[in-house]
């Protein structure tokens, strides 16, 4: 299956991309294998980052991204050193009662110009029902871009800023669950993005198209 959409879509009021702020008391505990992503004249090193709040608090995975300048290019370097500085958590509520959400792995993406574009969270049918968690509400697309900061320097990590919702329609009564596929997906001449999807049909067997 492929999670279909035709952007911009509207963007979910109750989700926002915030970075871990400076004393607060988040680790990142590892980060996922990095992909590398074209945005515009732009390459990013991009991967998920596993957070963890606390001696034994919950853990949660967050984004973290960084820029790969010509010095990196043409050189060994390490990417993503300090990574709780270049990461970004998905928050749900307001900013007085917010609470982290988990980001679903694998995280799949699609370049579409100057905006990068992930689908992240999951599918199944009795979760999105109870309607309690990001992952329970079904797949969300999220969408970063490369932005100007002081001094009109680009900046140095991918800020991810609208997210929405995303739907499989009727496909969703042939899988029991759906999850996404992970690497790239499509944008397609009539300005469609698809992405891959792994998922359990009904019948138990999983697959991935």
């Amino acid at each position: 299956g492929a999670a279909e959409t035709e952007g911009p879509q509207p963007v979910d009021p109750q989700f926002a991309w915030k970075g871990i702020k400076d004393g607060e008391d988040v680790t990142v505990e590892s980060l996922g294998a990095p992909g590398l992503l074209k945005v515009g004249s732009h390459v990013f090193a991009v991967a998920e980052a596993q957070c963890k709040k606390s001696a034994g608090g919950a853990t949660f995975t967050g984004i973290a991204s960084q820029i790969i300048t010509t010095p990196t290019a043409n050189a060994p370097e390490e990417v993503l050193k300090d990574p709780k500085d270049k990461t970004q958590v998905l928050e749900q509520g307001s900013s007085e009662d917010a609470k982290r959400v988990d980001v679903s792995r694998p995280t799949t993406t699609v370049v579409k110009e100057n905006d990068i574009y992930m689908l992240v969270g999951e599918y199944s049918p009795t979760a999105v029902s109870q309607k309690s968690g990001a992952g329970d509400l079904g797949f969300l697309l999220v969408k970063g871009n490369v932005i100007d900061e002081s001094g009109g320097e680009k900046g140095s990590n991918g800020k991810y800023t609208d997210v929405s919702r995303v739907s499989f329609g009727e496909q969703t009564e042939l899988w029991k669950r759906l999850i996404g596929g992970g690497g790239s997906g499509v944008h397609t001449k009539d300005g469609k993005l698809l992405f891959p999807v792994e998922g359990t049909k009904k019948k138990g067997e999983a697959t991935r198209q």
